[in-house]
């Protein structure tokens, strides 16, 4: 039977390529150890195997140092075979060093630069990984990581200790080798509620197969506000809800917890599956006691239908076992007495077994609920608040005895009114006397008249030069011409002028005359 996907691991020696062969096979079909020397030291057959539906066949390589040549004669065969096919690059997840670098470069030769579109990165190391692969590709100072990312189909990230097929699942869909068929299982949303400090975002983390969440290992509340985040699990699409830490004030406070369920709800849409109350499994405070005590309160009858409880810090258990401390607390074994249960190592977040653990009960609560999932309809049905019923007594009304006004009538005078004693005024005429006005005493101009002397003016007497005769004037008699004729016109003009001074001061003297 031919395979639907052939697989081809490549890479230094030392950095994970059977290990990640192994998990995707989900088997011990090729031998992984850590060891100073070089473990595969040829070329693999194929090993096969059905994953997801699919048959996949893997080939494991030596370290691509000195096998160059053989390796890139069996990626050409895979290239020329009708099998789609998958080329992987593996790099251990550390320092992007300079062998890495030269690594990467031999791969590439290997598979020819017009081919990466069939080829992903893959990281190996998932497990000691503190922050998103994106964070640790970013965070290379040379940025050279980043530039040989873009030049790949894609990149993933194996946890090859204790990941899961989970990985191997999201690996396939991403490279486009399997359908996603999770849009055709159930979903499930669940909602996180409990103390800070108690590993609410920790668990989502877990459960959601990385870290989607910020968390931190104290007693402050990390998560401040009301965020989700979703992932493929298993096969189907998983949404958390993970809410702030109530502080035991707040705890004390029914209508805090009934609000921040409610935005939960709203965060979940169209609504939640499963609310997980977070328990730290060494640690029953007071605080955790009165948040207990409120659930019926919360929920209602059907508590028990929607919620779980979750004990966190699984790894301090030791050789206790958790029956054993569940009836060493009164509180926490009635509580398990009316809630299903389930224990997080979140240390372990690549420990697949207990993610299942609790979507399986997850799954167990859903199908007794007919596959329903909570509702604000069911949330608000339910009194947040333990109010009794009022004993009201209906009011004994009597009817006012109301009489008639006697109303008598106003005894109303007609007023007396006398005529009023009106004198006519004395209006004496006023003594007005005329104004002695006496005549100004304009004494008269003594104007001369003006002695006006005509100007002695003689014309010029040029003597006439020795220049030989032209035809008409020169310039220079011309000119005399001219100053002449201005002359005759200035003689003209002040004689004007004196005729009309003459009479200007002739009626003035008359006006004078007729005032005096």
């Amino acid at each position: 039977m031919n395979p639907g996907l052939t697989i081809v691991l490549l890479g230094n020696s030392g950095v994970g390529k059977s290990a990640s062969g192994n998990t995707i096979l989900g088997r011990q079909a090729f031998v992984s150890k850590r060891s100073f020397k070089q473990v595969t030291t040829k070329i693999s057959d194929p090993e096969t195997e059905t994953v997801f539906g699919k048959r996949i066949a893997v080939i494991d390589t030596p370290g691509i140092f000195g096998s160059e040549r053989d390796v890139q004669r069996c990626c050409q065969e895979v290239l020329q075979s009708s099998t789609p096919c998958l080329f992987l690059v593996v790099i251990k997840i550390d320092r992007f060093t300079t062998e890495q670098m030269n690594a990467v470069e031999a791969a590439i030769r290997v598979i020819g630069r017009d081919k990466l579109k069939h080829s992903y990165l893959l990281f190996t190391g998932g497990d000691v990984l503190d922050n998103e692969l994106e964070d640790f590709i970013n965070e290379d100072p040379d940025g050279a990581l980043g530039r040989y990312v873009e030049m790949f189909g894609g990149h993933h990230v194996f946890n090859n200790e204790n990941g899961g097929q989970g990985q191997v699942r999201e690996l396939l869909l991403k490279s486009g080798h399997l359908e996603d068929a999770a849009a055709d299982l159930p979903e499930r949303r669940i909602v996180l509620l409990g103390l800070p400090g108690y590993g609410k975002s920790a668990s989502g983390n877990t459960i959601l197969g990385s870290k989607k969440f910020k968390s931190e290992s104290n007693f402050n509340a990390v998560t401040t506000q009301t965020v989700s985040a979703s992932a493929v699990v298993d096969g189907r699409r998983v949404t958390v809800v993970d809410t702030p830490g109530f502080t035991p004030g707040q705890v004390l406070s029914l209508k805090n917890l009934f609000y921040e369920i409610m935005k939960s709800i709203a965060e979940a849409s169209p609504g939640p599956h499963a609310f997980i109350i977070v328990v730290k499994i060494d640690r029953i405070s007071e605080a955790d006691v009165i948040l207990y005590e409120m659930l019926p309160k919360l929920f209602g009858r059907d508590a028990h239908k929607y919620v779980m409880i979750l004990f966190t810090y699984g790894d301090q258990l030791g050789d206790q076992n958790i029956e054993e401390l569940i009836r060493s607390h009164k509180c926490v074994e009635r509580l398990v007495s009316e809630f299903r249960y389930s224990v997080f190592n979140n240390t372990k977040r690549g420990d697949r077994v207990q993610v299942k653990d609790l979507l399986g009960k997850i799954d167990v609560m859903v199908t007794a609920n007919n596959g329903e999932h909570y509702n604000s309809e069911m949330f608000y049905d339910v009194q947040p608040l333990d109010v009794q019923p009022l004993d009201v007594q209906p009011l004994d009304v009597q009817p006012l005895d109301v009489h008639p006004l006697d109303v008598q009538p106003l005894d109303v005078q007609p007023l007396d009114v006398q005529p009023l004693d009106v004198q006519p005024l004395d209006v004496q005429p006023l003594d007005v006397h005329p104004l002695d006005v006496q005549p100004l005493d304009v004494q008269p101009l003594d104007v001369q008249p003006l002695d006006v002397q005509p100007l002695d003016v003689h014309p010029l007497d040029v003597p006439p030069k020795d220049v030989p005769p032209k035809d008409g004037p020169s310039l220079w008699e011309k000119f005399v011409l001219w100053v002449n004729a201005l002359w005759e016109e200035l003689k003209e003009w002040f004689k004007e002028m004196i005729c009309i001074l003459e009479k200007f001061l002739s009626k003035e003297r008359q006006c004078y005359a007729r005032v005096v």
